[in-house]
């Protein structure tokens, strides 16, 4: 192939003109009264040829009429038509498609009446030739993983019940030992439960339709019956991640530690979520 060629598309009536290693740009056929070529349009043609490539950009147009596909070949359904200079957001590219005239790459596409699919690279005016476009990513690329989910309350209680084990005192510096309602309530946010003791609480969640019976999830509140080994105050602590609990303790001088729930020394009445509005 020489460095330039010009060639003539007789059925669809296109001068198409190529530089070697480049994509071809279409130009309709002027012709005489008998049908010949004219000169002015050569001419034209051979100075259109001499442009620079398009503008890299994440818009492009198409150069004839293409088949807009659903895979990256000629032996993929056609789900569309598009004209040419149809104008499309190039989305990603393959390589090593169904080679058209030389050029093996196919390009994802978004037309703007919104039809989506692959187009010949040949076909378009996108800067390079076999090659991806300057940004474009790989449509065989795995895609980006997606931002992790944001912990759930319950996920954000535990890790606090988690950092308070160890602990003598609260994080307001207030003593522990016969306030598990006060420092429990501190996993959502809460500086003070208001409840008389953990017992009122309870019953004050069941009111509300929050009880749950059966092993708790991870970071929320346990209950425990009102009984002589808590003064009939109950209990209260947070679930953690094996069937325990993370508790405050029965004496002065001891530091919040990871429980079983038999430590309570009372019938445990269930788990609870925190009301609506408690976060931390």
């Amino acid at each position: 192939m020489s460095e330039y060629q010009a060639r003539l598309d007789v059925e669809g009536g296109w001068l198409i003109r190529q530089w070697h290693g480049s994509k071809p740009t279409r130009r309709p056929l002027q012709r005489r009264a008998a049908g010949s070529l004219t000169l002015a349009a050569i001419a034209a043609s051979t100075l259109l040829a001499l442009a620079g490539p398009a503008t890299v950009a994440g818009t492009y147009n198409t150069t004839g009429s293409v088949n807009v596909r659903s895979g990256p070949g000629t032996n993929y359904a056609v789900v569309a038509g598009e004209p040419n200079g149809a104008s499309f957001a190039l989305i990603c590219q393959w390589q090593n498609g169904t080679n058209v005239n030389g050029n093996a790459s196919w390009d994802r596409v978004q037309f703007g009446n919104g039809i989506v699919g692959a187009i010949s690279d040949y076909w378009t005016t996108t800067p390079t030739w076999n090659s991806y476009a300057p940004g474009t990513p790989d449509c065989n690329a795995a895609p980006p993983p997606p931002p992790p989910t944001p912990p759930s309350s319950q996920q954000k209680a535990f890790a606090w019940a988690q950092s308070e084990i160890g602990r003598t005192s609260d994080d307001y510096g207030r003593a522990i030992a016969g306030w598990c309602a006060r420092w429990a309530v501190g996993a959502y946010g809460q500086a003070n439960s208001g409840y008389t003791n953990a017992y009122n609480m309870y019953l004050a969640f069941r009111n509300m339709g929050l009880i749950h019976t059966g092993p708790a999830p991870a970071g929320t509140f346990v209950f425990f019956t009102a009984a002589s080994v808590n003064k009939y105050a109950g209990h209260v602590a947070i679930a953690d991640a094996n069937g325990g609990m993370i508790s405050t303790p029965a004496y002065s001088g001891q530091a919040i530690a990871d429980r079983p729930l038999s430590y309570a020394g009372a019938a445990y009445l269930g788990w609870s979520y925190a009301p609506s509005g408690w976060t931390r």
